[in-house]
């Protein structure tokens, strides 16, 4: 599997753990230093939270489309468009992956 590839899969992956409000899997694609850090912004509380404004406000995941990327230093800024059942308008995702490893894993991520 190209890194491409396995990027696509990472992202659709952490996508979909916000529209199943799966916290545990999110935790297995995420750098473990991200994870280690204290003053994480990733924690459950902060994930429930977001899951549940991402389904108040957007509905159900449809679709996710690649947009392009920002090559980083050992990793990459990826941009990503989603369609949402309740919302004509796109959506945007943003996730940071690290690229030191075989594995991609994700260093952070958003959603507009």
């Amino acid at each position: 599997m190209s890194v491409d590839e396995k990027i696509t899969k990472l992202v659709t992956a952490m996508v979909m753990c916000h529209e199943d409000g799966d916290f545990a899997r999110l935790t297995t694609l995420m750098d473990q230093q991200t994870l280690d850090d204290n003053a994480s912004f990733f924690t459950q509380e902060k994930f429930e939270e977001v899951c549940q404004k991402i389904h108040e406000q957007l509905g159900h995941f449809i679709q996710l489309e690649y947009i392009g990327f920002l090559d980083k230093q050992n990793s990459v800024h990826t941009l990503w468009k989603a369609k949402y059942s309740n919302t004509a308008e796109d959506t945007l995702w943003q996730a940071r992956i690290n690229l030191a490893d075989r594995n991609p894993k994700i260093i952070r991520m958003s959603v507009n």
